[in-house]
């Protein structure tokens, strides 16, 4: 973000419940929240019906895995700085979204741990239940960074087709699931630190959890 903290209000009008593009956006990748149209996410991003197109390359990627070990570390700060919030604050939503803060928090992890079932090829995790308190968020927390470690291991194999089931089997290529559980966290971080923000507790500092902060608090330079 451009101004520290401060959450822009007309970005945050976008955040509707009803505009269906957006909120697609919220609940792109987790089946345990059906909110989008038939077709959309995991039934193939071809127009053709056809799996995405696999890259070559299987050489080892130094930023990617930067990028995963950002991801982690930023998710983590998060739940430690929720942790430190009364536990009314799960509840709060962004204007006129049903998505709380809880709500947020869980389909974060619940989807981390889709993306690494689907790299391995092994079972998707059973479905939790949003947090109420803030004493839970320090389980939640150590179940994501399990599953964000096990991402960043699959970041290690070469690139190739990862065959899942979701409504009949999907063929997506390795680099997308790694690219799209990355855009996902992201997204989602800065989608709770609005949701607080625009019910005056303005405590999530997204430039404190950018690449530069990592790099700083990781201390291998620029």
């Amino acid at each position: 973000m451009a101004v520290g903290s401060t959450v822009r209000a007309d970005v945050l009008a976008l955040n509707r419940s009803d505009l269906y593009p957006v909120v697609a956006l919220f609940v792109e990748d987790c089946s345990y929240y059906p909110m989008r149209e038939p077709g959309d996410e995991d039934g193939g991003s071809r127009s053709d019906g056809g799996p995405d197109p696999v890259m070559s390359d299987s050489t080892a990627d130094p930023t990617l895995d930067r990028l995963l070990r950002h991801m982690a570390w930023a998710t983590a700060a998060l739940f430690a700085r929720l942790a430190e919030l009364p536990d009314d604050a799960l509840a709060l939503a962004a204007p006129r979204n049903e998505w709380t803060v809880a709500m947020i928090l869980e389909h974060i992890v619940m989807a981390a741990g889709s993306y690494a079932a689907r790299l391995e090829g092994a079972p998707r995790p059973e479905r939790t239940v949003p947090p109420t308190t803030v004493a839970e968020l320090a389980e939640l927390a150590a179940r994501c960074a399990a599953y964000d470690a096990r991402i960043r291991a699959q970041a290690a194999v070469p690139d190739g087709p990862a065959e899942y089931p979701y409504r009949g089997k999907v063929l997506r290529a390795r680099s997308t699931i790694l690219g799209q559980a990355i855009h996902h966290a992201t997204e989602h971080r800065a989608q709770i630190a609005g949701a607080l923000a625009t019910n005056g507790i303005d405590v999530i500092d997204l430039d404190a959890l950018d690449v530069w902060a990592y790099a700083d608090a990781e201390g291998l330079g620029a």
